[in-house]
């Protein structure tokens, strides 16, 4: 990160007395360009996490941090137990700000705090689905209707089918070519769309607030007593069914693998992972969901795990616009790994 454009640019529109020391560049996000920042003002250091929006993906960066507030208030007027980290505003009352390159924000920085990509150790899920599920808790009676999502259509497993059309259509052929066994396994699960329709009619899903994306690397561990201190990220939050957000806790929590793992075959469901992800998410949920989510929340996890296969199967065949690639293959590979988690999590859920 160049320190000097930071300097210039950004750092002193939040902090114009401060004097910035270190800009560090933290990795892990697919969508945002994230840094750690240290400064010193009045004799004291102070660190904080800023962040430059990607506008082609989140082009209402207001939006977000408008959920973000109205979020943030309900939480802390329910006396929320973890920490609930606020955008940053600067002397004017800014929460973005706009530089040559883009939106930015910043947010407090969280000392002695770790995060993972995939999970280690069962009470580690344990965890991270109770974080999960209390946060839901503390939101079950917020009026979703006050949330605006920031991407319309973001869990609507039709829309997503039509993208895929859409996205076979402009395919490099030669990707087409290389990726058929892929998209035949995607293809095969052409059923999911027609029960999230089905369960569309029913209208027996109530809406709540959603996180959106309820991964790992978005929960700030304490370094020495190892509990979530923070649930980060709320970009995506948006109204919708609680499904979708347990699916992804599935997806994230149950597979000891990274997304990209390059052999499939190490993908898979790890049965006390996903033992301690339903007794930590039901510890705290079980009271009030309702009897059409938990009959339902199996179904969620499939649909995510499928729709994310989609999501980078389909950049793969349009030239990886979306996710950021390390190598060519990488979004096929990322795809392949979904396709074999959604594949094992099928055999488990019918054994």
């Amino acid at each position: 990160m160049d320190l000097q454009f930071l300097s210039s640019h950004i750092f002193p529109t939040f902090f114009p007395t401060g004097n910035l020391l270190r800009a560090t560049r933290l990795d892990g996000g697919h969508i945002h360009r994230t840094v750690r920042v240290e400064w010193e003002m009045q004799g004291q250091r102070a660190e904080a996490v800023f962040q430059r929006l990607n506008p082609e993906i989140f082009p209402d960066p207001e939006l977000l941090a408008e959920n973000n507030r109205l979020i943030a208030g309900h939480l802390e007027g329910k006396g929320y137990p973890r920490a609930v980290l606020r955008p940053l505003e600067t002397p004017e009352g800014k929460a973005v700000v706009w530089a040559p390159d883009g939106p930015w924000r910043a947010f407090p920085y969280l000392a002695n705090t770790y995060t993972h990509l995939f999970p280690t150790e069962v009470e580690e899920v344990r965890k991270a689905a109770t974080a999960i599920g209390e946060w839901h808790t503390y939101l079950k009676d917020f009026d979703s209707h006050q949330i605006r999502a920031a991407i319309p259509g973001f869990f609507d497993v039709e829309k997503r089918w039509q993208q895929w059309g859409k996205a076979c259509a402009e395919a490099i052929p030669e990707r087409m070519e290389r990726a058929a066994s892929e998209i035949t396994s995607l293809e095969s699960n052409r059923q999911l769309v027609n029960q999230f329709l089905d369960l569309q009619r029913e209208n027996s899903l109530p809406l709540r607030i959603l996180h959106g994306d309820p991964k790992l690397s978005n929960l700030l561990f304490d370094q020495h007593t190892k509990e979530v201190r923070a649930l980060i990220d709320w970009d995506t939050v948006q109204p919708g069914w609680i499904v979708f957000d347990f699916g992804d806790m599935v997806r994230a929590y149950a597979n000891p693998c990274a997304e990209d793992e390059p052999d499939p075959e190490k993908t898979s469901i790890h049965p006390p992972f996903l033992d301690a992800l339903l007794e930590g998410f039901f510890a705290q949920t079980q009271n009030w969901l309702t009897s059409a989510e938990r009959d339902n929340l199996f179904l969620g996890a499939q649909w995510v795990i499928w729709m994310q296969a989609l999501r980078f199967l389909a950049d793969y065949l349009t030239g990886d616009r979306y996710y950021p690639v390390q190598y060519e293959t990488h979004n096929l590979v990322r795809a392949r790994n979904q396709l074999r988690l959604l594949e094992r999590f099928e055999f488990l859920a019918e054994s």
